[in-house]
C-alpha cells in the first residue's frame, strides 16, 4: 500500500476548534498495490469534518444496510460524529485522498459553496483536485511559515471546484462540457480572429444546432454572443489607449472594417466608439489626483 499524510496539529491539540473559521487538520493519499485490503470501521464517526476523493479504481462505502462501490470522480463527505464504515481493495485498485477540517463556519461555508447534505457527490475526474490534494500534504509536512493559511485556501479550491463538477456531471450535457469549456479558451484566445462557429461545431463531431444548445445552456447564451461579449470588452480596454485609433481598435479585436465594427459597437453599448473614448478621457480628468501644495510661515 502506498500511503502519504500531513498533520496540522499535535497530538496533544482538539480535532476540534471553534476559535477559526475553517482549519485543515490533516490530510492523506492511500492507493492500494500488493495490499489487499484497508478498512475503516467507525461508528460515532469523527468530531471533525472529512472529505474522502476516489481518484481512480473503486472504493467501497457503507450506507444503510449495504456497502455501496464508488468508482473514481466521486467524493464522499462525513459530518462530525456521523457513522463511518467504508474499505478500499487491489482488486479495485482503489487510489483515495482524504482530508479532515475543522472551524466555526464549515457549515456556513459548504452551504455557500453548494456543497450539499448529502454523502455521496459525483464531483468529476479531474486533476486540479489532487494537485490540491497534494499541496495540502507538502505543507502540512514542511510546516513552513504560513503554511495552514495556504492548506485552508487550498481546501476552499477544492470544495469550489467540486461543487462545479457536481453540477456539470449532472447536467444532460455532461458529456459535452469539455468541448465547451474548450470552445471558451479559445475563443478568448482568438477572439481577433475570423472564427466559425460552424467550424467549431464540426472540430467537435457536433452539430451546429446542438453545439449551440449546449453552449446555450451552460453559459445563458449563444457562442457567436459569447464572442461578441469578450470583443466589446477588449475594444473598451483599447479605447482607453489613446494612441490607438478606431481603425487599430477594430482590427485588434477581429473587424478588418472600421465602420462595421462602430455600428456593432454603438448597438451593444449605446455609445460610439468615439463617444465611449470621449467619456473615459472625461471621467480621468475629473478623478486625477492633483495635489495641492500649502506654504506655511515659520
Amino acid at each position: 500500500m502506498i500511503s502519504k499524510s500531513g498533520y496540522s496539529y499535535n497530538s496533544s491539540d482538539n480535532i476540534v476548534d471553534d476559535t477559526v473559521d475553517l482549519r485543515v487538520n490533516s490530510a492523506g493519499h492511500y492507493k492500494l498495490v500488493h495490499f489487499p485490503r484497508f478498512e475503516t470501521t467507525r461508528p460515532t464517526g469523527r468530531p471533525d469534518y472529512q472529505l474522502l476523493y476516489i481518484a481512480s479504481g473503486i472504493a467501497h462505502f457503507q450506507k444503510g444496510e449495504t456497502y455501496v462501490p464508488l468508482p473514481a470522480g466521486s467524493a464522499v463527505l462525513y459530518h462530525p460524529n456521523h457513522t463511518q464504515f467504508y474499505y478500499y481493495s487491489a482488486e479495485d485498485s482503489s487510489e483515495v485522498y482524504w482530508i479532515h477540517f475543522t472551524g466555526n463556519r464549515v457549515s456556513q461555508y459548504l452551504s455557500d459553496w453548494g456543497v450539499p447534505d448529502n454523502d455521496f457527490y459525483n464531483v468529476g475526474i479531474n486533476s486540479r483536485y489532487i494537485s490540491f490534494f497534494n499541496h495540502i500534504i507538502h505543507e502540512q509536512q514542511l510546516k513552513k511559515e504560513n503554511y495552514m493559511e495556504l492548506c485552508k485556501y487550498y481546501l476552499i479550491q477544492i470544495l469550489i471546484l467540486m461543487n462545479r463538477g457536481m453540477k456539470e456531471a449532472s447536467a444532460p450535457y455532461n458529456n459535452h462540457v469539455s468541448i465547451i469549456n474548450k470552445t471558451v479558451t479559445y475563443l478568448h484566445e482568438h477572439y481577433n480572429e475570423p472564427i466559425s462557429i460552424i467550424d467549431l461545431a464540426k472540430e467537435n463531431h457536433l452539430t451546429p444546432n446542438w453545439f449551440n444548445h449546449c453552449f446555450q445552456e451552460y453559459y445563458g447564451m449563444s457562442p457567436q454572443a459569447y464572442l461578441l461579449n469578450i470583443r466589446i470588452d477588449k475594444a473598451k480596454e483599447f479605447l482607453t489607449n489613446y494612441m490607438l485609433s478606431i481603425s487599430d481598435v477594430a482590427l485588434l479585436t477581429g473587424y478588418s472594417d472600421a465602420f462595421y465594427f462602430s455600428r456593432i459597437f454603438k448597438r451593444k453599448t449605446g455609445l460610439s466608439p468615439q463617444q465611449y473614448r470621449k467619456n473615459c478621457m472625461v471621467f480621468e480628468e475629473e478623478h486625477s489626483y492633483s495635489p495641492t501644495h500649502s506654504i506655511i510661515d515659520d
